[in-house]
């Protein structure tokens, strides 16, 4: 009996193990002193304690500003959003607590509109002294397309932008990563219908290489792509089609 006990117990280890492995993680190394800004549409918990149960101090809004007080040995792994992270400790004005490290950056907040938000993120990226180029930014008629490519920068920083970039809505969740090489979520209500939202994960040798995003609608389409660039940088790729 004891046996069989020992044997479930394993069983549930390792379902659980094969869950956190499905997950995106968070392999950024923040530093002391480092500001930082939260990236969570609905806001993110500032606890008193690094545990899950611990009393919220604070919401901390989307776009806020915190920075790093404490760095903790990563032995208490937490997934949200099959985002999975960790627990850091931060300063948000007078609080000082523990978040959760899968919705804050080192990337500010774009604007709330892509038309708008590519001069805002521009000038915020410069205060911040993040390195950034321009690869394209070009407008023909009702379309667009741009590309920017952020030094120092994880997949991770870019999907937590791209989703305001290329107004991702807050339902539709990172899919959860397996051993095949393209998962996606859809909220498209059946698969043979044509109009809807598609946010894909495209893995190569064991590592993410695209987070995909396509919007197709009545009218237009819409895309926007992740993707690494050599080992510390990513691309940000945007494109607008409008029927005519």
């Amino acid at each position: 009996m004891i046996q069989v006990y020992w044997k479930l117990f394993g069983a549930l280890i390792a379902v659980l193990v094969s869950f956190d492995l499905m997950a995106l993680d968070d392999e950024r190394n923040f530093k002391k002193g480092e500001t930082l800004f939260v990236h969570s549409f609905k806001g993110l918990n500032l606890r008193s304690r690094p545990l899950i149960t611990a009393k919220v101090l604070v919401r901390m809004p989307y776009g806020g500003k915190v920075v790093v007080t404490q760095l903790l040995p990563r032995d208490r792994l937490l997934t949200v959003d099959n985002i999975t992270g960790y627990w850091i400790g931060v300063r948000f004005g007078k609080h000082t607590g523990y978040t959760f490290s899968g919705f804050v950056s080192r990337l500010p907040v774009p604007g709330k509109e892509w038309k708008v938000g590519l001069n805002e993120f521009r000038s915020k990226l410069s205060a911040a002294r993040i390195p950034y180029s321009i690869e394209q930014d070009k407008k023909t008629g009702k379309n667009r397309k741009t590309a920017i490519v952020l030094s120092n920068t994880s997949v991770l920083d870019g999907m937590l932008v791209l989703r305001k970039l290329a107004s991702i809505p807050n339902h539709l969740k990172l899919p959860r990563i397996s051993s095949k090489e393209r998962m996606e979520t859809s909220d498209r209500k059946s698969l043979d219908e044509f109009f809807g939202r598609t946010l894909s994960v495209i893995r190569k040798d064991g590592k993410v290489c695209r987070l995909s995003y396509q919007y197709i609608y009545q009218g237009g389409t819409q895309r926007a792509s992740i993707q690494p660039v050599g080992k510390n940088s990513v691309r940000l790729y945007i494109e607008n089609n409008i029927d005519d």
